[in-house]
């Protein structure tokens, strides 16, 4: 099972027939439920990356250059240029061609997935971190006036709750301010 978030495109053929079952992703962001079949291996292309699916769910984000690879359950074989990694459950890949680097990351839960889920899970997150995913998703420009605000960590779910009462959520939880201006939500 593939699941796009909006702004995203895949190419797949209608069918696979046997053998290598081949898909590329070309823009934004999709998640991945897939059975590994040892004679049918399941390939994942991004540009010049490739992924492997050695069984499990994970979530492959393109942003421009950047590619980000979550594993939510299982393992995948990453592969870019002469590189090979391996990623397990809850660990992630960041890779940045502009600089050839890849960086192995731990996994930051499942707050990546909310357009799978339709629920916004934070646990011990980066108030940051939900802000960036709360802009991505709602299509609006939160910021934060004062940095240190960037480091609360907050835990919670929100399953389809309007951003409205997500900010007054945040808001009543840290004591902080929600100004709403016409091209930003600043958080004070």
């Amino acid at each position: 099972i593939i699941t796009l978030n909006r702004y995203s495109s895949i190419k797949a053929p209608v069918k696979f027939n046997g053998g290598i079952r081949e898909v590329a992703l070309q823009d934004g962001e999709a998640f991945f439920n897939v059975v590994h079949l040892k004679k049918s291996p399941f390939i994942v292309h991004v540009g010049a990356i490739s992924v492997k699916v050695l069984g499990t769910s994970f979530n492959i984000k393109k942003n421009g250059n950047r590619t980000i690879i979550d594993v939510a359950t299982g393992k995948v074989l990453v592969q870019y240029k002469a590189e090979r990694l391996v990623l397990h459950a809850d660990e992630k890949l960041s890779i940045d061609p502009t600089t050839k680097k890849l960086t192995r990351l731990p996994g930051q839960g499942v707050l990546y997935n909310y357009y799978v889920t339709h629920k916004f899970i934070a646990n011990n997150t980066r108030l940051e971190d939900l802000v960036n995913i709360l802009n991505e998703a709602y299509d609006r420009h939160i910021v934060f006036s004062r940095p240190e605000l960037k480091d609360l960590r907050i835990t919670t779910v929100f399953a389809k709750e309007p951003l409205e009462l997500i900010l007054q959520v945040i808001s009543e939880t840290f004591g902080i301010k929600v100004v709403y201006q016409k091209d930003r939500i600043e958080l004070l």
